[in-house]
């Protein structure tokens, strides 16, 4: 496996190489949330029997707890349901709002999360057994929201969102970085050598000689697409290319008389209009941005935007 990075949304990979260092790991999984929840259903923390942990639920009174009840788990082998905020007996800890959070603490196999992370890898949708069916998780700290049923207990994962930028100049290094922040997996292609020479290091690049040998790195549904030129040549074999995958976001830099003469550039190619209209331009939200890493801001914000609007988890 090439080493898939953990993140807050998916904090598999760290479990997984806790397990390779020969420690026992357990696994924290919200599984439901009444009223207000400072983080969303499925979201998870790893903890390892000495008490490392990654990953977060609350972020507040209730971490400790959980990572306590976690490594009791580890101990006993018996996975437990837990109830905190609302309707729990304990009292001293409370979520905002009157809320009350339901967390399943169990063990998943090590060889399911590595099936798990090979499907993500090749970019499929996995889904990972948290506990069978037919194992017991007996109810403490209160009464769950919901009566608890003989299921299986799983959680879904999706793919990284995966961002392809395309293009020159300061605005290519802006937003590579600030989408890493946000957990993208980010490709960079360029015929700007001073772009890939400084970001080689942290994200994947290809040199770009001509527009007509670019390949998109990423081509399913859970990927996006921007263009950074000022030079709007390159523009057209690009567009085709990506307008050629499933991508839920594109888009391109320009002005909206650029963006016009794009679409009619793109239609006198025989494009269907349906298709052209896929394209977001000029890319990014209308925040009044004028620098680099303003214009950088906006994109990533109307690209987060367009991820959620899909309905996507992660």
């Amino acid at each position: 496996m090439s080493g898939m990075k953990e993140t807050y949304e998916n904090v598999l990979p760290w479990y997984l190489a806790q397990t390779r260092q020969g420690k026992r790991i357990a696994l924290a999984t919200l599984v439901t949330a009444d009223g207000s929840s400072p983080r969303p259903v499925g979201s998870q923390i790893a903890v390892a029997e000495d008490g490392q942990h990654y990953g977060y639920i609350t972020g507040g009174c209730a971490e400790t707890a959980i990572h306590d009840e976690t490594v009791q788990v580890i101990r006993t082998g018996q996975a437990k349901l837990l109830r905190y905020g609302a309707g729990s007996s304990f009292m001293d800890i409370q979520l905002p709002c009157g809320a009350g959070i339901d967390v399943l603490v169990s063990m998943p196999s090590p060889s399911d999360i590595e099936a798990a992370l090979r499907t993500l890898e090749a970019r499929r949708p996995a889904r990972l057994l948290l506990l069978p069916a037919d194992q017991e998780a007996p109810i403490v700290s209160g009464f769950l929201s919901a009566p608890v049923i003989a299921r299986d207990w799983t959680r879904d994962y999706t793919p990284a969102p995966a961002l392809q930028i395309i293009g020159r100049g300061p605005i290519v290094t802006s937003l590579a970085h600030l989408a890493m922040t946000a957990d993208f997996e980010v490709q960079v292609s360029s015929p700007d050598t001073d772009v890939l020479a400084m970001l080689c290091e942290v994200v994947a690049t290809t040199p770009l000689t001509t527009p007509d040998r670019y390949t998109p790195s990423f081509t399913d549904v859970w990927s996006a697409g921007v263009l950074l030129f000022h030079d709007h040549e390159w523009e057209p074999p690009l567009l085709q290319k990506l307008l050629g995958t499933e991508c839920f976001y594109l888009a391109a830099l320009g002005s909206n008389k650029t963006h016009t003469q794009r679409c009619a550039h793109l239609t006198s190619l025989g494009i269907d209009r349906a298709q052209i209209d896929r394209i977001s331009g000029p890319a990014g939200l209308d925040i009044g941005a004028r620098t680099p890493q303003e214009i950088a801001v906006s994109i990533l914000a109307e690209l987060v935007a367009a991820y959620r609007q899909h309905g996507f988890s992660r």
